[in-house]
């Protein structure tokens, strides 16, 4: 049994669940996927579900759930979502559990330290590979995190194309930066965006 996690500010942590996913798969596992956070109708999902040896579950939350906006209801879709694959893993039929955005969950205390932790022990007892991603703004968190993990990945962004611009400065800042590190200003868009492959 080993416990994965990916986690930072960079591109590609839930298509490497992805593609660990239909590793596991091709090596003739089933693997349950259960995404925290998310509605379920990403384009992995559509194409993923016609595949009999893989379960996807998902919390139906709507929109992106930030710790300023988080809800009662987010938190019960959470709650609601870990008891469903606490009951899935029970099953013992998985080799592979893949928990798409459980980092920011528990990053965002929807999803407890001991909540984790007893689902690690769980699939611990029945041999299951653990997959897990999201980001993490915490450093406790992200500690304890690497601290449960045999493999542990920080996915570092060295460029993005939703970058942030600042007029006074003229320079780029990663995406996720509202304000200019250098002189407070508000950055805006560096130029129109394309979706590329996140839909």
């Amino acid at each position: 049994m080993c416990i994965y996690s990916i986690f930072g500010y960079g591109k590609g942590k839930t298509e490497s669940g992805v593609g660990i996913a239909v590793r596991a798969m091709s090596n003739g596992d089933n693997v349950l996927f259960a995404q925290f956070l998310k509605d379920g109708s990403s384009s992995e999902i559509t194409y993923l579900n016609d595949d009999d040896r893989i379960k996807i579950i998902s919390s139906g939350t709507s929109g992106i759930v930030l710790p300023q906006n988080k809800t009662e209801k987010d938190n019960e879709a959470c709650s609601k979502l870990y008891r469903e694959v606490f009951n899935e893993i029970a099953t013992d039929k998985y080799g592979l559990v893949v928990l798409d955005e459980i980092l920011v969950a528990i990053d965002m205390g929807l999803i407890s330290y001991a909540m984790l932790d007893i689902l690690l022990k769980e699939c611990k007892e029945m041999s299951t590979d653990v997959y897990m991603t999201g980001r993490i703004r915490n450093a406790n968190t992200r500690q304890h995190i690497i601290d449960v993990s045999d493999c542990a990945s920080n996915v570092y962004c060295e460029k993005h194309m939703f970058n942030r611009y600042c007029r006074n400065c003229h320079n780029d800042f990663p995406f996720h930066y509202t304000y200019c590190p250098d002189c407070g200003a508000e950055l805006e868009t560096s130029k129109p965006c394309k979706i590329g492959r996140d839909f």
